[in-house]
C-alpha cells in the first residue's frame, strides 16, 4: 500500500466532555514517549448532541490543514500505539480510502456485535446485517460501519459534495446514524470501505454491577 501515508489529523467529537481512558489513549499516541510522529494535529469538534453536525465540522476542519488522511476517534474508545499504523498499513488512497478498526458494540442482552455490516435493499427495505464471520487479521470489505476508529483520505470527501454525516431518512426507520449515513454516501459514489479486523479498538461503557434497593 502506500509508501509515506503523509501527515495525519486525529480528530474527535464531544459534547463538551471526554472520558478519561480514551484521553489517555490519546496523550500516548500524539504526545507520549512513544508518540507517532505521523500525527501532526489533533483536533477537536463540538455541537452539542448533533454528533453528525460536529463530524461535519471536523471534516471540513481536517479539509483546511495539510493533512492527507482523517483519524475520527470517538471518546468512548480506547486503542493501543500501533492502531494508527495498522490502519495505514491497510489504507490506500485509491483502492482502499476508508479503513476502519475492528471495534465491538455492547447488546442489550450482555452479548456484542462487529460494528460492521453487510447493506442490501434501498429505502424502506434497506436492511444492515452484521459481518460475523472473517479470517484473523484479514482487511474485508463492507457495506457500512462505525465512526469509532475509522480512517479517511481526504480525496473522499470531495467526492461526497457536503453534509457528509448528515443522517439519511429512511422511510419506515426514520433517521439512522451519522456514521452508517455517511457509508450510504459512500457506497452511492462507488467508494469501498474496508475493515482492518486486526486493529482493535476497545469500547468503554458504563456498568452497574448489583441491584439497587427501593
Amino acid at each position: 500500500m502506500s509508501a509515506d501515508p503523509g501527515p495525519v489529523m486525529l480528530g474527535y467529537v464531544h459534547a463538551g466532555t471526554v472520558r478519561a481512558e480514551f484521553m489517555r489513549s490519546v496523550l500516548d499516541v500524539a504526545g507520549g514517549p512513544d508518540r507517532d510522529p505521523r500525527i501532526g494535529e489533533v483536533a477537536d469538534e463540538t455541537a452539542g448532541a448533533l454528533i453528525g453536525k460536529a463530524r461535519n465540522m471536523l471534516a471540513a476542519r481536517f479539509l483546511r490543514s495539510p493533512a492527507e488522511w482523517l483519524w475520527m476517534v470517538d471518546t468512548d474508545v480506547v486503542f493501543g500505539l500501533g492502531a494508527l499504523g495498522g490502519l495505514l498499513a491497510a489504507a490506500d488512497p485509491d483502492g482502499r480510502p476508508v479503513v476502519s478498526g475492528l471495534v465491538y458494540i455492547l447488546q442489550p442482552n450482555g452479548g456484542r456485535l462487529p460494528s460492521m455490516h453487510e447493506v442490501d435493499g434501498d429505502g424502506p427495505t434497506i436492511r444492515f446485517t452484521p459481518v460475523l464471520r472473517w479470517e484473523p487479521g484479514a482487511v474485508i470489505e463492507v457495506g457500512a460501519c462505525g465512526a469509532a476508529c475509522l480512517l479517511v483520505h481526504r480525496s473522499v470527501f470531495g467526492k461526497l459534495g457536503s453534509g457528509w454525516f448528515d443522517p439519511i431518512p429512511v422511510p419506515g426507520r426514520g433517521l439512522i446514524g451519522d456514521d452508517w449515513s455517511f457509508c450510504l454516501r459512500l457506497g452511492e459514489a462507488g467508494i469501498p470501505v474496508h475493515v482492518a479486523t486486526g486493529v482493535q479498538a476497545g469500547h468503554v461503557k458504563s456498568l452497574i454491577v448489583g441491584s439497587v434497593s427501593p
